[in-house]
This record gives structure tokens, C-alpha cells and sequence, in this order.
């Protein structure tokens, strides 16, 4: 009963205590019923969804009753996001760490099709482009439809799947305040393995090439509208990790490289932010992102950190040889990926270093790099390659990446290959 009581105060616009609202609920009756308090409001926003739904428009009093139970509803939802502890609605925290996942009675997942309404719901909410230019409570309701619907982890059923996403590529527009955009990311990053797959071969209802391409740009806004940074948080990990999942794919490498929509000046950019929290997993990720996207870029940047970037490409090189870390085809199969990135790690311009002195500077920089840490991470390969294939990781995933750093350290520094991708170039 306490905990019910402080769930509806949590909904209501009352100042509670920072100490009472974080309290931890460890004992085993919280963790029973979080999915329960979790399904059982997400019944009533649909019930008060369809009775909204069905009530004549010029009957506004009842209609704005409905509205108003389903908007309790899902901010009741929202408030059971975290997982040991109550939480506000508008907590910026549930958006990278909350978890809105819930189970039927049985004890059975949901199903897409029990998401349909609530794809409705958002479509409804986002249909005026520019509805919630700022922060305002109908921003706050379209986050917490967002969240809500990330428990999905998928893109929707076959009839809604095309709405859902023009509902996602609208919510992550740059006019939109940035929990909208970061709660439309969130339910991206929770469908990104239904996602990454498609193809112009293999599109599923509802959705085509020019649909996809507009979701590409809309990734790019959704984390830096008007060309400004505005990362926090999770948003930083959940970004990266999200394309580099997407990057596996050739299309998608062509999707996020197209136009002036290139996500590779913004992923540069990131180094910095990247090698001062350094996390072992979002750095090589990054890392690989760019060695997979730059040979495909239009958009190279003309004077990128060039520092920070050299320094990202060392860390991923150092804790390459982390043997924790070889245990993954997601790591085994980047790594031709990080090669390609390490070439790009030349201290100056072609177009500002004489031809002669290249080889010079290339050699005395990539020393260090080149002697030690790819060496070492080659050896650790070439050690483990049996223990790698036995794991479950293929043959040719080894090979290649064994291949790929071996054709690196022997190659003839002194010809840098044209239009080899330097970044400043």
C-alpha cells in the first residue's frame, strides 16, 4: 500500500522529497509487482485510448475525461520505470536506464500487435510537426508514449510498422525538445536488431528505401539539431552502440554517409568525448564506426580533432589486448574495421606536408601505435584463434581480422595510398 500511495503521489504535479522518491524498494514484493503496476496501466491508457477514440468529437467534456485518464495512465507506467526505486515521470533518467518491459498474467511477453493502439496513441500526439517546439506537459506525454513503447523492441506490426516510424522520424526532428528526440532514439536503440537488417532486397511491409533514408537523417538530428552537440547521459553510449550495429550493413553505411546527412563529421567529433570517459566497448565501437563509414563519406570534415582522434585509436589499440575482449564476434569481426580507422591516423595534411616528409612522419607517429599495441593485439589473435573459432565465432571472421592487421603492419608506409581517407584531407 506504500508504495502505491507514492506511485500516485509521483504522478501528481506535488513537490515530494528527493529522499522518498529514491528510496530502493529491494525486498521481492516490488520487483513481483513493478510488471504488474506496469501491464495493468498500460490496460487502462488502452481502455481510455479506445473510449476517446469511439466518443463523438462534439462531445469535448467526455472526450477531455478520456484523454485525461489515458495521460494518468501512462504516466503511472512511466513511474514503475526504473528498477528499484519509484521515479517521476519527467526523471531524464528513465530514458537511457528505465525499462518499461512487462508480462501478461501468465507470465508471457506482449506481443507487437498489443502495441498498435499505443502506435496510434503516438501518431496522434506527433501529427503537427510542430506541436511541442518547447518544453511543455504534451512534450512530457509524447516522451512517455515513447518510452512505453520501447518495451516493444521492435518497429511495430506489419500495418502499423510504417506509421511508428514516421511517428519516430517526427519525434526526433530538431524542432522537438530533446527529451522527445532522446526518448525516440531510446525506442530506435531497442529495435535496432530489427532494424539493422533491412534492405532494399528485403523490405518488410509499409517500409522502402526513401522511408529508411529519412529515418538515417533523422538519427543525426535527433542528437545534434542545428549542428549542436547536446549529448547526456546515456545518450553518448546508447548513439554509438546504435550505429554500430546499423554499420554491419552495407546499406546502412551508404544511408548514414548520404548527402550533407553524414553521420562521420559528428562521430569525429565524439572522440574527445569518447577518450575522457573512456569505456573499452564504446570506443572500439566508435572506432569501427568510422572505419567503416569514412571510405564511403563525402562529407569529410576539413580540420577535425585531429589529437583526440589519435588519442581514441591508441586507447582502442591498448585495450585491444584485454583478452576479455576477444571473446566476441562483434570485436573479432571490427577489427578490419579499426584498421582502416588507424590509417587515418596521420599527423598532418597531405596538402601540407611536403610528399618527401610523409613517410617520415608517418613512420615516427605511428611508432609507438605500430610496434607495440597492434602488435601485441596480433599476437593476442593469433594465440587465441583456435579458442576464438571454438567459441562459436567463424573461421573466415578470424581470418580476416588476423589478415587485416597483418596487411597493416606490412605495408610500405612510404607510399601512402591515394584518397586513402585522411581526415584532413
Amino acid at each position: 500500500m506504500c508504495g502505491k500511495a507514492m506511485a500516485h503521489l509521483c504522478i501528481q504535479s506535488v513537490k515530494i522529497t528527493p529522499e522518498l522518491v529514491n528510496e530502493k524498494f529491494w525486498h521481492e514484493e516490488f520487483q513481483r509487482t513493478r510488471s504488474r503496476f506496469i501491464r495493468e496501466a498500460f490496460m487502462a491508457c488502452r481502455a481510455a485510448y479506445h473510449q476517446f477514440k469511439k466518443t463523438p468529437s462534439n462531445q469535448d467534456v467526455v472526450r477531455l475525461k478520456y484523454q485525461a485518464s489515458a495521460r494518468t495512465a501512462l504516466r503511472a507506467m512511466v513511474v514503475h520505470g526504473m528498477d528499484h526505486h519509484l521515479s517521476r515521470p519527467n526523471n531524464e533518467n528513465l530514458i537511457w536506464k528505465g525499462d518499461l518491459c512487462w508480462s501478461h498474467i501468465k507470465g508471457d511477453k506482449p506481443d507487437c500487435q498489443d502495441f498498435d493502439w499505443l502506435v496510434d496513441y503516438l501518431a496522434d500526439e506527433t501529427e503537427n510537426d510542430k506541436a511541442d517546439e518547447t518544453e511543455n506537459d504534451k512534450a512530457d506525454e509524447t516522451s512517455y508514449a515513447l518510452l512505453a513503447l520501447s518495451a516493444m523492441r521492435g518497429l511495430g506490426s506489419s500495418p502499423k510498422r510504417r506509421s511508428y516510424i514516421m511517428s519516430l522520424i517526427r519525434c526526433m526532428g530538431y524542432t522537438r525538445p530533446r527529451r522527445v528526440r532522446h526518448a525516440a532514439l531510446r525506442a530506435i536503440c531497442e529495435a535496432q536488431e530489427e532494424l539493422a537488417p533491412i534492405a532494399k532486397d528485403s523490405m518488410p511491409q509499409g517500409v522502402d528505401a526513401k522511408l529508411m533514408n529519412k529515418l538515417a537523417c533523422a538519427l543525426l538530428t535527433a542528437v545534434r539539431p542545428n549542428h549542436d552537440q547536446t549529448f547526456n547521459d546515456g545518450g553518448l553510449d546508447a548513439y554509438i552502440r546504435l550505429i554500430y550495429v546499423l554499420t554491419k550493413h552495407d546499406e546502412w553505411c551508404q544511408r548514414l554517409t548520404q548527402d550533407c546527412h553524414s553521420h562521420l563529421p559528428l562521430c569525429i567529433s565524439l572522440a574527445g568525448e569518447v577518450s575522457e570517459i573512456y569505456d573499452r566497448d564504446v570506443g572500439f565501437y566508435l572506432a569501427v564506426i568510422i572505419g567503416r563509414i569514412n571510405p564511403l563519406s563525402k562529407d569529410l570534415p576539413s580540420s577535425p580533432p585531429q589529437g583526440d582522434f589519435w588519442q581514441l585509436i591508441k586507447d582502442t589499440w591498448q585495450h585491444a589486448r584485454n583478452c576479455a575482449s576477444l571473446g566476441n564476434d562483434d570485436y573479432v569481426g571490427g577489427i578490419p574495421a579499426l584498421v582502416t580507422a588507424t590509417r587515418l591516423t596521420f599527423p598532418g595534411s597531405y596538402n601540407t606536408v611536403p610528399r618527401k616528409d610523409v613517410a617520415k612522419q608517418v613512420r615516427w607517429a605511428l611508432d609507438d601505435l605500430q610496434r607495440k599495441q597492434v602488435r601485441w593485439a596480433l599476437d593476442d589473435l593469433q594465440r587465441r584463434k583456435a579458442t576464438l573459432v571454438d567459441s562459436g565465432i567463424a573461421q573466415t571472421t578470424v581470418d580476416d581480422a588476423i589478415s587485416s592487421v597483418q596487411g597493416y603492419l606490412g605495408e610500405d608506409q612510404s607510399a601512402p595510398q591515394e584518397g586513402g581517407g585522411n581526415l584532413g584531407s
